[in-house]
């Protein structure tokens, strides 16, 4: 699957979400990042905890491949 970057923003949530990276909840207030980017389907969007986000910042791309949603253990 391919994935192209569009752009992150940093946002307070309007509704509860699940953190893409750890699998935890994101309340409603709470400060998250949503990624927004192009799959071979077609636009896609994930919300993640900051903490988690940083966590992830040095990840190559086999790592973002082979990265199992919801399976990384928050910092």
């Amino acid at each position: 699957m391919a994935w192209r970057h569009v752009r992150d923003t940093t946002q307070a949530a309007r509704k509860q979400y699940t953190c893409f990276l750890c699998g935890e909840s994101i309340g409603k207030g709470d400060q998250y990042v949503r990624r927004f980017g192009y799959v071979d389907d077609g636009p896609t969007s994930d919300a993640m905890h900051p903490q988690c986000e940083e966590e992830s910042s040095d990840w190559d791309a086999e790592t973002w491949e082979t990265f199992e949603p919801g399976s990384m253990e928050r910092p």
